[in-house]
Protein backbone atom coordinates (compact mmCIF):
# COMPACT_ATOMS: atom_id res chain seq x y z
CA UNK A 1 0.00 0.00 0.00
CA UNK A 2 1.75 3.38 -1.49
CA UNK A 3 2.44 5.58 1.68
CA UNK A 4 1.80 9.44 2.52
CA UNK A 5 4.99 11.35 3.46
CA UNK A 6 5.81 11.83 7.01
CA UNK A 7 4.46 15.55 6.81
CA UNK A 8 1.01 14.25 5.97
CA UNK A 9 0.59 12.69 9.39
CA UNK A 10 1.25 15.95 11.01
CA UNK A 11 -2.40 17.16 13.42
CA UNK A 12 -4.84 18.02 10.72
CA UNK A 13 -8.55 17.55 9.38
CA UNK A 14 -9.03 14.18 7.22
CA UNK A 15 -12.18 14.04 5.12
CA UNK A 16 -13.50 11.80 7.44
CA UNK A 17 -13.36 13.67 10.18
CA UNK A 18 -16.40 15.73 8.65
CA UNK A 19 -18.26 12.62 10.12
CA UNK A 20 -17.59 12.44 14.10
CA UNK A 21 -20.90 13.38 14.99
CA UNK A 22 -22.11 10.19 13.21
CA UNK A 23 -19.34 8.77 14.66
CA UNK A 24 -19.94 9.55 18.15
CA UNK A 25 -24.17 8.39 17.57
CA UNK A 26 -23.79 4.98 15.00
CA UNK A 27 -21.20 2.74 15.99
CA UNK A 28 -21.17 1.31 12.30
CA UNK A 29 -20.13 4.89 11.24
CA UNK A 30 -17.23 4.80 13.46
CA UNK A 31 -15.89 1.14 12.33
CA UNK A 32 -16.54 2.37 8.54
CA UNK A 33 -14.62 5.85 9.36
CA UNK A 34 -11.66 3.69 11.21
CA UNK A 35 -11.30 1.50 7.88
CA UNK A 36 -11.10 4.44 5.81
CA UNK A 37 -8.24 6.21 7.67
CA UNK A 38 -6.41 2.79 8.24
CA UNK A 39 -6.59 2.17 4.13
CA UNK A 40 -5.60 6.07 3.54
CA UNK A 41 -2.51 5.86 5.64
CA UNK A 42 -1.80 2.73 6.51
CA UNK A 43 -0.26 1.22 10.04
CA UNK A 44 3.60 1.19 9.43
CA UNK A 45 5.53 3.97 9.02
CA UNK A 46 7.29 6.57 10.87
CA UNK A 47 4.45 8.33 12.48
CA UNK A 48 3.24 5.01 14.02
CA UNK A 49 2.48 6.49 17.80
CA UNK A 50 -0.51 8.58 15.54
CA UNK A 51 -1.97 5.55 14.24
CA UNK A 52 -2.12 4.26 17.66
CA UNK A 53 -3.86 7.35 18.57
CA UNK A 54 -6.34 6.74 15.69
CA UNK A 55 -7.03 3.38 17.72
CA UNK A 56 -7.49 4.85 21.00
CA UNK A 57 -10.05 7.62 19.22
CA UNK A 58 -11.72 4.88 17.08
CA UNK A 59 -11.81 3.03 20.58
CA UNK A 60 -13.12 6.02 22.19
CA UNK A 61 -16.02 6.98 19.23
CA UNK A 62 -17.35 3.52 19.66
CA UNK A 63 -17.90 3.26 23.53
CA UNK A 64 -19.23 6.39 22.96
CA UNK A 65 -21.68 5.62 19.81
CA UNK A 66 -22.71 2.50 21.77
CA UNK A 67 -23.75 3.80 24.59
CA UNK A 68 -25.60 6.27 22.15
CA UNK A 69 -27.10 3.55 20.35
CA UNK A 70 -28.39 1.51 23.61
CA UNK A 71 -29.69 5.28 25.29
CA UNK A 72 -31.90 5.52 21.82
CA UNK A 73 -32.94 1.45 22.20
CA UNK A 74 -33.74 2.27 25.38
CA UNK A 75 -35.35 5.48 26.17
CA UNK A 76 -38.81 4.50 24.81
CA UNK A 77 -38.57 2.29 27.85
CA UNK A 78 -36.68 4.51 30.69
CA UNK A 79 -38.28 7.98 29.35
CA UNK A 80 -41.82 7.03 27.88
CA UNK A 81 -44.73 5.23 30.08
CA UNK A 82 -45.44 1.86 28.64
CA UNK A 83 -47.24 -1.29 30.37
CA UNK A 84 -44.93 -4.20 31.77
CA UNK A 85 -45.31 -6.82 34.24
CA UNK A 86 -44.21 -5.92 37.37
CA UNK A 87 -42.21 -7.06 39.14
CA UNK A 88 -39.87 -8.57 37.09
CA UNK A 89 -38.70 -12.57 37.42
CA UNK A 90 -35.14 -12.47 37.37
CA UNK A 91 -33.04 -11.25 39.21
CA UNK A 92 -34.56 -13.63 42.07
CA UNK A 93 -34.49 -11.43 45.19
CA UNK A 94 -35.89 -11.45 48.33
CA UNK A 95 -37.50 -8.22 47.80
CA UNK A 96 -38.84 -9.48 44.14
CA UNK A 97 -40.52 -12.36 46.23
CA UNK A 98 -41.66 -10.65 48.61
CA UNK A 99 -44.19 -8.84 45.76
CA UNK A 100 -44.37 -11.67 43.65
CA UNK A 101 -45.99 -13.35 46.50
CA UNK A 102 -49.89 -12.84 47.40
CA UNK A 103 -52.29 -14.02 50.70
CA UNK A 104 -55.59 -14.53 50.35
CA UNK A 105 -58.29 -16.05 53.16
CA UNK A 106 -58.36 -19.31 53.08
CA UNK A 107 -61.94 -20.56 51.18
CA UNK A 108 -64.39 -22.97 52.08
CA UNK A 109 -67.30 -24.78 49.58
CA UNK A 110 -70.24 -24.28 51.40
CA UNK A 111 -72.92 -25.24 48.83
CA UNK A 112 -73.60 -25.21 45.20
CA UNK A 113 -76.92 -24.69 43.11
CA UNK A 114 -77.81 -24.00 39.21
CA UNK A 115 -79.36 -20.95 38.64
CA UNK A 116 -77.63 -20.15 36.41
CA UNK A 117 -79.25 -22.34 33.89
CA UNK A 118 -82.29 -20.50 35.22
CA UNK A 119 -81.44 -17.29 34.19
CA UNK A 120 -81.08 -18.40 30.17
CA UNK A 121 -84.52 -20.48 30.72
CA UNK A 122 -85.67 -16.81 32.04
CA UNK A 123 -84.26 -14.80 29.09
CA UNK A 124 -85.55 -17.16 26.60
CA UNK A 125 -89.21 -17.42 27.47
CA UNK A 126 -89.63 -15.14 30.82
CA UNK A 127 -90.89 -16.26 33.93
CA UNK A 128 -93.08 -19.24 34.99
CA UNK A 129 -92.65 -23.21 35.11
CA UNK A 130 -91.68 -23.43 31.78
CA UNK A 131 -88.41 -21.73 32.31
CA UNK A 132 -87.00 -24.04 35.08
CA UNK A 133 -88.42 -26.94 32.48
CA UNK A 134 -85.77 -24.80 30.03
CA UNK A 135 -83.36 -24.69 32.99
CA UNK A 136 -82.98 -28.33 33.11
CA UNK A 137 -83.28 -29.00 29.67
CA UNK A 138 -80.68 -26.78 29.07
CA UNK A 139 -78.34 -28.45 31.92
CA UNK A 140 -79.05 -31.72 30.44
CA UNK A 141 -77.48 -30.89 27.25
CA UNK A 142 -74.90 -29.03 28.66
CA UNK A 143 -74.01 -32.60 30.34
CA UNK A 144 -74.32 -35.26 27.65
CA UNK A 145 -71.68 -33.26 25.62
CA UNK A 146 -69.07 -32.89 28.05
CA UNK A 147 -68.46 -36.52 27.25
CA UNK A 148 -67.26 -35.20 23.95
CA UNK A 149 -63.66 -34.06 25.08
CA UNK A 150 -63.20 -37.33 27.48
CA UNK A 151 -61.27 -39.24 24.52
CA UNK A 152 -59.13 -36.23 22.87
CA UNK A 153 -58.23 -35.80 27.09
CA UNK A 154 -57.16 -39.90 27.53
CA UNK A 155 -55.01 -39.52 24.42
CA UNK A 156 -52.57 -37.39 25.12
CA UNK A 157 -49.32 -38.36 26.53
CA UNK A 158 -47.93 -38.41 29.14
CA UNK A 159 -51.05 -38.95 30.99
CA UNK A 160 -51.47 -36.22 34.17
CA UNK A 161 -54.00 -33.64 35.32
CA UNK A 162 -55.95 -32.47 32.14
CA UNK A 163 -58.93 -30.53 31.75
CA UNK A 164 -61.94 -29.42 29.26
CA UNK A 165 -62.20 -25.77 29.59
CA UNK A 166 -64.35 -22.80 28.20
CA UNK A 167 -62.39 -19.93 28.37
CA UNK A 168 -61.77 -17.66 31.63
CA UNK A 169 -65.22 -18.81 33.32
CA UNK A 170 -64.53 -22.68 34.40
CA UNK A 171 -62.88 -25.75 33.48
CA UNK A 172 -63.14 -29.37 34.28
CA UNK A 173 -60.63 -31.65 34.98
CA UNK A 174 -59.21 -35.64 35.50
CA UNK A 175 -56.75 -37.20 35.74
CA UNK A 176 -55.96 -39.30 33.14
CA UNK A 177 -53.54 -42.14 34.40
CA UNK A 178 -55.00 -45.45 35.06
CA UNK A 179 -55.54 -46.34 38.44
CA UNK A 180 -58.01 -49.52 37.89
CA UNK A 181 -61.65 -48.89 38.74
CA UNK A 182 -60.94 -45.42 40.52
CA UNK A 183 -60.54 -42.01 39.20
CA UNK A 184 -60.25 -38.46 40.11
CA UNK A 185 -61.32 -35.67 38.96
CA UNK A 186 -61.80 -31.67 40.15
CA UNK A 187 -63.70 -28.70 39.12
CA UNK A 188 -62.19 -24.55 38.50
CA UNK A 189 -63.87 -21.29 38.27
CA UNK A 190 -62.51 -18.78 36.80
CA UNK A 191 -64.63 -16.16 39.01
CA UNK A 192 -63.19 -16.61 42.13
CA UNK A 193 -59.87 -15.46 40.16
CA UNK A 194 -61.59 -12.64 38.96
CA UNK A 195 -62.30 -11.76 42.39
CA UNK A 196 -59.23 -12.00 43.66
CA UNK A 197 -58.08 -9.59 41.00
CA UNK A 198 -60.51 -7.26 41.58
CA UNK A 199 -60.69 -6.96 45.30
CA UNK A 200 -56.51 -6.56 44.95
CA UNK A 201 -57.11 -3.65 42.92
CA UNK A 202 -59.12 -1.85 45.57
CA UNK A 203 -57.43 -2.83 48.61
CA UNK A 204 -54.05 -4.64 47.68
CA UNK A 205 -50.43 -2.44 47.50
CA UNK A 206 -50.33 0.73 45.13
CA UNK A 207 -49.05 -1.05 42.60
CA UNK A 208 -51.84 -3.42 42.38
CA UNK A 209 -54.48 -0.97 42.77
CA UNK A 210 -52.94 0.80 39.54
CA UNK A 211 -52.77 -2.76 37.75
CA UNK A 212 -54.90 -3.84 34.43
CA UNK A 213 -53.56 -7.16 34.46
CA UNK A 214 -52.56 -10.24 36.66
CA UNK A 215 -50.50 -12.93 35.72
CA UNK A 216 -49.35 -15.87 37.62
CA UNK A 217 -50.09 -19.44 39.89
CA UNK A 218 -52.65 -18.95 42.61
CA UNK A 219 -53.71 -21.75 44.88
CA UNK A 220 -57.41 -22.56 45.43
CA UNK A 221 -59.87 -24.39 47.15
CA UNK A 222 -61.47 -26.81 44.55
CA UNK A 223 -63.67 -29.55 44.70
CA UNK A 224 -62.51 -33.04 43.99
CA UNK A 225 -64.31 -36.17 43.05
CA UNK A 226 -62.85 -39.73 44.11
CA UNK A 227 -65.13 -41.94 41.80
CA UNK A 228 -64.72 -45.91 42.29
CA UNK A 229 -67.06 -48.25 40.30
CA UNK A 230 -67.94 -52.24 40.33
CA UNK A 231 -69.77 -54.61 38.71
CA UNK A 232 -71.28 -55.92 41.31
CA UNK A 233 -75.20 -54.71 41.35
CA UNK A 234 -75.51 -53.65 45.27
CA UNK A 235 -78.93 -52.47 45.05
CA UNK A 236 -81.45 -54.44 42.00
CA UNK A 237 -82.82 -51.77 39.67
CA UNK A 238 -84.87 -52.20 36.17
CA UNK A 239 -82.47 -52.00 33.25
CA UNK A 240 -81.34 -48.64 31.59
CA UNK A 241 -82.08 -47.05 34.75
CA UNK A 242 -79.97 -44.86 37.18
CA UNK A 243 -80.70 -44.32 41.10
CA UNK A 244 -78.27 -42.02 43.17
CA UNK A 245 -78.88 -42.80 46.99
CA UNK A 246 -77.21 -40.77 49.30
CA UNK A 247 -75.33 -42.74 52.42
CA UNK A 248 -74.68 -40.79 55.73
CA UNK A 249 -77.05 -37.88 54.78
CA UNK A 250 -75.59 -34.06 55.62
CA UNK A 251 -72.51 -35.92 57.76
CA UNK A 252 -68.95 -35.71 57.25
CA UNK A 253 -67.19 -38.30 54.97
CA UNK A 254 -70.74 -38.78 52.94
CA UNK A 255 -70.54 -40.68 49.94
CA UNK A 256 -73.35 -41.01 46.75
CA UNK A 257 -73.73 -44.20 45.39
CA UNK A 258 -74.05 -44.44 41.56
CA UNK A 259 -76.28 -47.57 40.82
CA UNK A 260 -76.43 -48.34 36.88
CA UNK A 261 -78.82 -50.83 35.80
CA UNK A 262 -78.22 -53.07 33.11
CA UNK A 263 -78.46 -52.66 29.47
CA UNK A 264 -79.40 -55.54 27.01
CA UNK A 265 -78.40 -54.10 23.84
CA UNK A 266 -74.56 -53.65 24.80
CA UNK A 267 -74.15 -56.92 26.71
CA UNK A 268 -73.68 -54.21 29.91
CA UNK A 269 -74.99 -56.14 33.16
CA UNK A 270 -74.81 -53.12 35.48
CA UNK A 271 -73.31 -51.77 38.43
CA UNK A 272 -72.14 -49.04 41.21
CA UNK A 273 -70.65 -46.01 41.49
CA UNK A 274 -69.13 -44.70 45.03
CA UNK A 275 -68.35 -40.72 44.81
CA UNK A 276 -66.82 -38.80 47.65
CA UNK A 277 -65.87 -35.24 47.36
CA UNK A 278 -62.92 -34.01 48.78
CA UNK A 279 -62.03 -29.85 48.78
CA UNK A 280 -58.39 -29.38 48.54
CA UNK A 281 -56.46 -26.33 48.00
CA UNK A 282 -53.97 -26.51 44.55
CA UNK A 283 -52.59 -24.35 42.39
CA UNK A 284 -53.69 -23.56 38.99
CA UNK A 285 -51.88 -21.03 36.38
CA UNK A 286 -53.72 -18.14 35.06
CA UNK A 287 -53.50 -14.99 32.97
CA UNK A 288 -55.97 -12.01 32.91
CA UNK A 289 -55.37 -9.00 30.79
CA UNK A 290 -52.78 -7.52 29.56
CA UNK A 291 -50.67 -8.47 26.36
CA UNK A 292 -48.60 -12.27 26.73
CA UNK A 293 -46.01 -12.34 29.70
CA UNK A 294 -42.62 -13.88 28.80
CA UNK A 295 -42.57 -16.17 31.54
CA UNK A 296 -41.41 -19.86 32.43
CA UNK A 297 -44.72 -20.00 33.74
CA UNK A 298 -45.99 -22.40 30.82
CA UNK A 299 -49.01 -20.19 30.36
CA UNK A 300 -51.79 -21.01 27.95
CA UNK A 301 -51.84 -19.73 24.49
CA UNK A 302 -55.36 -17.44 25.33
CA UNK A 303 -56.43 -15.24 28.77
CA UNK A 304 -57.75 -17.57 31.20
CA UNK A 305 -57.22 -20.31 33.06
CA UNK A 306 -55.00 -23.25 32.29
CA UNK A 307 -56.11 -26.73 32.29
CA UNK A 308 -52.82 -28.35 33.60
CA UNK A 309 -52.48 -28.14 37.26
CA UNK A 310 -50.29 -30.32 39.93
CA UNK A 311 -51.67 -32.05 42.68
CA UNK A 312 -48.83 -32.80 44.15
CA UNK A 313 -48.47 -30.12 45.96
CA UNK A 314 -52.41 -29.95 47.08
CA UNK A 315 -53.72 -29.53 50.37
CA UNK A 316 -56.86 -31.85 51.66
CA UNK A 317 -58.87 -29.85 53.74
CA UNK A 318 -60.59 -31.86 56.63
CA UNK A 319 -64.10 -33.38 55.90
CA UNK A 320 -67.21 -31.50 56.65
CA UNK A 321 -70.69 -31.48 57.21
CA UNK A 322 -70.95 -28.73 53.60
CA UNK A 323 -69.20 -31.71 51.58
CA UNK A 324 -72.27 -33.97 52.40
CA UNK A 325 -74.54 -30.63 51.40
CA UNK A 326 -72.95 -30.39 48.09
CA UNK A 327 -72.78 -33.91 47.05
CA UNK A 328 -76.86 -33.90 48.52
CA UNK A 329 -77.02 -31.14 46.21
CA UNK A 330 -75.33 -33.11 43.15
CA UNK A 331 -77.46 -35.80 43.40
CA UNK A 332 -81.14 -33.79 43.88
CA UNK A 333 -79.99 -31.84 40.29
CA UNK A 334 -78.44 -34.97 38.17
CA UNK A 335 -81.58 -36.97 39.62
CA UNK A 336 -83.79 -34.15 38.32
CA UNK A 337 -81.73 -34.06 34.59
CA UNK A 338 -82.60 -37.77 34.40
CA UNK A 339 -86.30 -37.72 32.53
CA UNK A 340 -84.53 -35.41 30.33
CA UNK A 341 -80.96 -37.00 29.55
CA UNK A 342 -82.86 -40.13 28.80
CA UNK A 343 -84.90 -38.17 25.79
CA UNK A 344 -81.85 -37.22 24.23
CA UNK A 345 -81.81 -39.60 22.08
CA UNK A 346 -85.26 -41.47 21.05
CA UNK A 347 -85.02 -45.19 21.05
CA UNK A 348 -82.07 -45.07 23.54
CA UNK A 349 -81.18 -44.14 27.26
CA UNK A 350 -78.78 -42.43 29.06
CA UNK A 351 -76.92 -45.59 30.28
CA UNK A 352 -76.38 -46.76 26.68
CA UNK A 353 -74.65 -43.16 25.86
CA UNK A 354 -72.80 -43.89 29.34
CA UNK A 355 -71.49 -47.38 28.07
CA UNK A 356 -71.03 -46.70 24.55
CA UNK A 357 -68.65 -43.81 25.62
CA UNK A 358 -67.05 -46.17 28.11
CA UNK A 359 -66.02 -48.80 25.13
CA UNK A 360 -64.99 -45.61 23.33
CA UNK A 361 -62.76 -44.66 25.45
CA UNK A 362 -61.62 -48.05 26.22
CA UNK A 363 -60.66 -48.38 22.56
CA UNK A 364 -58.71 -45.51 22.87
CA UNK A 365 -56.23 -46.74 25.80
CA UNK A 366 -56.13 -50.75 25.69
CA UNK A 367 -54.69 -50.28 28.70
CA UNK A 368 -58.20 -50.48 30.70
CA UNK A 369 -58.30 -53.80 31.46
CA UNK A 370 -62.05 -54.10 31.96
CA UNK A 371 -65.32 -52.72 30.72
CA UNK A 372 -66.10 -51.38 34.24
CA UNK A 373 -62.56 -49.45 34.80
CA UNK A 374 -63.34 -47.20 31.70
CA UNK A 375 -67.10 -46.42 32.77
CA UNK A 376 -65.17 -45.33 36.11
CA UNK A 377 -63.89 -41.52 34.12
CA UNK A 378 -66.98 -41.55 32.21
CA UNK A 379 -69.37 -41.11 35.21
CA UNK A 380 -66.41 -39.07 37.07
CA UNK A 381 -66.35 -36.60 34.18
CA UNK A 382 -70.12 -36.66 34.75
CA UNK A 383 -70.51 -35.62 37.46
CA UNK A 384 -67.43 -33.57 37.85
CA UNK A 385 -69.01 -31.62 34.60
CA UNK A 386 -72.19 -30.95 36.47
CA UNK A 387 -70.40 -29.81 39.38
CA UNK A 388 -68.16 -27.43 37.61
CA UNK A 389 -71.36 -25.58 36.07
CA UNK A 390 -73.18 -25.15 39.12
CA UNK A 391 -72.64 -21.82 41.21
CA UNK A 392 -70.34 -22.07 44.33
CA UNK A 393 -71.13 -20.32 47.52
CA UNK A 394 -67.89 -20.12 49.41
CA UNK A 395 -66.85 -18.37 52.64
CA UNK A 396 -63.59 -17.19 53.63
CA UNK A 397 -62.00 -18.15 56.83
CA UNK A 398 -61.16 -15.80 59.77
CA UNK A 399 -58.08 -17.17 60.85
CA UNK A 400 -56.70 -19.43 57.90
CA UNK A 401 -54.79 -17.61 55.14
CA UNK A 402 -53.43 -19.24 51.57
CA UNK A 403 -50.17 -18.06 49.87
CA UNK A 404 -49.71 -18.10 47.00
CA UNK A 405 -46.52 -17.13 44.65
CA UNK A 406 -45.38 -15.81 41.68
CA UNK A 407 -47.99 -12.91 40.68
CA UNK A 408 -47.18 -10.38 38.89
CA UNK A 409 -49.32 -7.23 37.79
CA UNK A 410 -49.86 -5.50 34.97
CA UNK A 411 -48.78 -1.91 35.28
CA UNK A 412 -48.08 1.22 33.40
CA UNK A 413 -44.93 3.12 34.27
CA UNK A 414 -41.67 4.34 33.32
CA UNK A 415 -38.18 4.73 34.75
CA UNK A 416 -35.56 1.65 34.12
CA UNK A 417 -35.97 -1.89 35.05
CA UNK A 418 -32.91 -3.92 33.34
CA UNK A 419 -29.29 -3.66 34.34
CA UNK A 420 -28.85 -2.22 30.46
CA UNK A 421 -31.81 0.14 30.92
CA UNK A 422 -29.88 1.64 34.12
CA UNK A 423 -26.65 2.17 32.14
CA UNK A 424 -28.78 4.07 29.59
CA UNK A 425 -30.09 6.20 32.23
CA UNK A 426 -26.85 6.13 33.91
CA UNK A 427 -25.16 7.94 30.28
CA UNK A 428 -28.02 10.02 29.74
CA UNK A 429 -27.64 11.79 33.31
CA UNK A 430 -23.82 12.26 32.45
CA UNK A 431 -24.88 13.87 29.30
CA UNK A 432 -27.11 16.11 31.21
CA UNK A 433 -24.65 16.97 33.32
CA UNK A 434 -21.67 17.24 30.71
CA UNK A 435 -24.86 19.99 28.99
CA UNK A 436 -25.47 22.03 32.08
CA UNK A 437 -21.22 22.29 32.71
CA UNK A 438 -21.02 23.52 29.04
CA UNK A 439 -23.56 26.08 29.89
CA UNK A 440 -21.69 27.05 32.57
CA UNK A 441 -17.93 27.30 30.85
CA UNK A 442 -19.97 29.83 28.19
CA UNK A 443 -21.58 31.97 30.61
CA UNK A 444 -18.94 32.45 33.12
CA UNK A 445 -15.62 31.92 31.37
CA UNK A 446 -17.00 33.05 27.72
CA UNK A 447 -15.31 30.24 26.06
CA UNK A 448 -16.87 29.19 22.74
CA UNK A 449 -15.43 26.81 20.23
CA UNK A 450 -13.89 27.92 17.07
CA UNK A 451 -16.02 28.28 13.78
CA UNK A 452 -14.04 26.15 12.51
CA UNK A 453 -14.81 23.23 14.40
CA UNK A 454 -18.04 23.14 12.43
CA UNK A 455 -18.85 21.27 8.92
CA UNK A 456 -20.47 24.88 8.26
CA UNK A 457 -17.06 27.26 9.37
CA UNK A 458 -14.79 24.68 7.67
CA UNK A 459 -16.34 25.15 4.29
CA UNK A 460 -16.05 29.09 4.87
CA UNK A 461 -12.51 28.65 5.58
CA UNK A 462 -11.77 26.22 3.08
CA UNK A 463 -13.29 28.73 -0.09
CA UNK A 464 -11.81 31.68 1.27
CA UNK A 465 -8.06 29.92 0.98
CA UNK A 466 -6.14 29.59 -1.81
CA UNK A 467 -6.10 26.86 -4.32
CA UNK A 468 -4.87 23.76 -2.89
CA UNK A 469 -3.13 21.02 -4.92
CA UNK A 470 -4.81 18.23 -3.53
CA UNK A 471 -8.77 19.80 -4.35
CA UNK A 472 -7.40 19.81 -7.95
CA UNK A 473 -9.96 17.37 -9.96
CA UNK A 474 -13.00 17.89 -7.13
CA UNK A 475 -16.16 18.80 -7.92
CA UNK A 476 -19.38 19.19 -7.06
CA UNK A 477 -18.69 18.12 -3.71
CA UNK A 478 -17.23 14.48 -4.60
CA UNK A 479 -13.32 14.84 -3.91
CA UNK A 480 -10.93 12.77 -6.07
CA UNK A 481 -8.83 9.87 -4.62
CA UNK A 482 -5.75 12.39 -3.41
CA UNK A 483 -7.99 14.55 -2.31
CA UNK A 484 -9.44 11.81 0.42
CA UNK A 485 -5.93 11.07 1.49
CA UNK A 486 -5.19 14.64 1.80
CA UNK A 487 -4.98 15.75 5.05
CA UNK A 488 -5.45 19.50 6.18
CA UNK A 489 -4.23 22.54 8.40
CA UNK A 490 -6.19 25.42 9.50
CA UNK A 491 -3.25 28.01 9.90
CA UNK A 492 -2.95 31.74 11.55
CA UNK A 493 -1.50 33.13 7.94
CA UNK A 494 -1.12 36.37 10.19
CA UNK A 495 -2.87 40.01 10.74
CA UNK A 496 -6.43 37.89 12.01
CA UNK A 497 -6.43 35.97 8.73
CA UNK A 498 -6.88 31.97 9.13
CA UNK A 499 -7.80 29.64 6.07
CA UNK A 500 -7.51 26.13 5.24
CA UNK A 501 -4.69 24.64 3.28
CA UNK A 502 -3.32 21.61 3.04
CA UNK A 503 0.65 22.36 3.44
CA UNK A 504 1.72 21.30 7.04
CA UNK A 505 4.58 24.58 6.91
CA UNK A 506 2.02 27.31 5.91
CA UNK A 507 0.95 29.48 8.59
CA UNK A 508 1.33 29.28 12.26
CA UNK A 509 -0.50 26.77 14.22
CA UNK A 510 -3.52 28.36 15.97
CA UNK A 511 -2.77 30.02 19.52
CA UNK A 512 -4.97 28.25 22.55
CA UNK A 513 -4.33 31.30 24.27
CA UNK A 514 -5.19 33.74 21.66
CA UNK A 515 -8.55 35.53 21.68
CA UNK A 516 -9.74 35.87 18.51
CA UNK A 517 -12.56 38.63 16.96
CA UNK A 518 -15.67 37.41 15.46
CA UNK A 519 -16.66 34.71 12.58
CA UNK A 520 -16.58 37.26 9.93
CA UNK A 521 -13.01 39.01 11.10
CA UNK A 522 -11.63 35.55 11.78
CA UNK A 523 -11.45 34.02 7.71
CA UNK A 524 -9.94 36.46 4.51
CA UNK A 525 -11.72 37.10 1.51
CA UNK A 526 -9.90 36.06 -1.28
Amino acid sequence: MAQEPASSHLAGVHISDYDMKEELMKPWVAVANFIKRWRSFGWRGPERHLQYSALLRFLATLTVSICFLLLGAGLNTVGIPKARWYPNLWPKTKANDALMTLRTPQMKLQNVEWMNYWDLGWEMVGGGPHSWEVAVALASASTFSALSSLGYLYQQQPPSWLGQDDGSVSGTIIDTRIDGSTAQSISTQGSFIWDIFHTSQKTGPSYARMCSGMVGSLNLTLPMLITSCTSDVKTPISDDTIFIETLEPLTSNATLVFHIGANRRESFNGGSCTLRLQQVISWIIFWIGGKSPNTDLNLPKNSGIDSRLSMNSSIVLPSSSADATVLDQLRAQFSSMLPYLNGLVPGSSFVQHLVLSAKHLRSLRPDFETEIDSLTPVVAFTMQHLLTKARWNMTPSATETVTSYPVRWYVYGSGPRLTWEWAAGIILSSLILMLFYDVYLTLHYRVNPGPWLSVGGMMYAANTAERMESAAGSSAGVATQKGRKARYFVRDVGNGRMEVTDEADRGNLVDKTERYGEAQDRFVDS
